[in-house]
């Protein structure tokens, strides 16, 4: 995670000085749980903060973003099964799973192409490199056989995410932007699926 980091930096480092523009950006976005996430989490609000190397004129422009957000279950107690094997014969134990908390940062290689050229107002394109870390704390239970409670647990994922947008050039100092997309994701946690509404806004940094 690190190494990914420092390239990261490296990385717009590099298009800062060559190009001597950067945009710092603040964005809030909807994120509505999609597939079987949708099952377990509730939509909530993540806010992420991006620096992006490029000038106002730029088409392309790319860099990287760090984001918060904080997932609520949609019940406070989820009902489980589980199939016990035994030489007794097979056995369906009931249970509960409950998530005290489901918290988010995520980290991101992001890339955007605006589609018309001289335009202050465009539609664009993206697509998003995203690496999630998961801190959560549940409670399990499976009758006759485990009963627990764990906190201060982590885990990952990674995915992409690929976006369509509009943005507008407000002055020569501010770029409002609006997106959609859908987060495809895998790694080592279940798979966070979700669509992602978003607004922000960037400033130039000259």
């Amino acid at each position: 995670m690190s190494r990914c980091l420092h390239f990261l930096l490296f990385l717009l480092l590099f298009l800062i000085l060559k190009t001597g523009y950067a945009q710092l950006g603040l964005e809030s976005s909807f994120l509505s749980p999609a597939g079987d996430f949708s099952y377990v989490k509730k939509p909530t609000v993540a806010f992420t903060l991006t620096l992006k190397g490029g000038s106002i004129d730029d088409r392309y422009r790319c860099g990287f973003s760090i984001g918060y957000c904080n997932f609520k279950s949609t019940q406070d107690t989820i009902p489980t099964t589980t199939i016990q094997t035994g030489g007794l014969g097979n056995f369906v134990l009931p249970g509960y799973f409950v998530y005290q908390s489901y918290q988010v940062a995520s980290f991101s290689f992001t890339n955007d192409f605006k589609i018309l050229k001289d335009a202050n107002f465009s539609p664009t394109v993206g697509l998003d490199l995203v690496f999630y870390g998961i801190a959560y704390s549940d409670t399990y239970y499976t009758e006759t056989l485990v009963q627990a409670s764990e906190t201060g647990n982590t885990d990952w994922s990674a995915g992409i995410l690929p976006q369509v947008g509009i943005q507008y050039v407000y002055s020569s100092w501010f770029l409002l932007t609006a997106n959609i997309g859908r987060n495809l994701s895998f790694g080592s946690a279940a798979p966070m699926g979700f669509w992602k509404t978003s607004i922000g806004i960037a400033y130039y940094l000259r």
